[in-house]
């Protein structure tokens, strides 16, 4: 009796566990011309994610965990009013640089969040010198918000 019990206990915790997961909206987009927000990144070192949320809401997570992944530039249309941007970076599940703009280029048409390469932590534009390949965990990384408008003025995007 006492098994039976531990077994309709175990799949009513285990059912309702799985109704509370909440699916993810894709708003991803192919055509960079629909779009209204987009990340730029050089590329994630293994065991690295991205993940950006837009007024609360993810919608970015990106990163895999047992390879290189690769320059990306994904475009996004996300149908609401963007109040609030939060960037974060993990690297092997702890937390390494976190950035929130608020309130901040909310009349642009199409914005940018732009993730840097990783470079040697100190290094600024007095004292920079070419830097090859710098492990993660003696990086730094640069999160910059840009308006598509202005940075991208008068240049050939593809």
């Amino acid at each position: 009796m006492t098994k039976k019990l531990f077994i309709g206990a175990f799949c009513f915790f285990w059912i309702g566990s799985c109704t509370q997961e909440q699916e993810r909206k894709d708003y991803e987009v192919q055509e960079n011309e629909l779009a209204n927000f987009s990340v730029i990144s050089p590329e994630l070192y293994p065991e690295e994610r991205l993940e950006v949320k837009l007024n609360g809401e993810l919608v970015v997570e990106t990163g895999i965990n047992t390879s290189w992944t690769h320059s990306f530039w994904k475009h996004f249309y996300y149908p609401d009013s963007i109040k609030l941007i939060e960037v974060s970076i993990y690297y092997k599940g702890e937390k390494k640089l976190e950035k929130v703009y608020r309130d901040t280029l909310m009349t642009s048409n199409s914005r940018s969040i732009i993730v840097s390469r990783t470079f040697p932590k100190g290094i600024t534009k007095e004292n920079y010198k070419q830097h090859g390949f710098v492990p993660m965990d003696s990086a730094d990384r640069k999160i910059t918000l840009v308006d598509d408008s202005v940075h991208y003025k008068n240049t050939w995007v593809y």
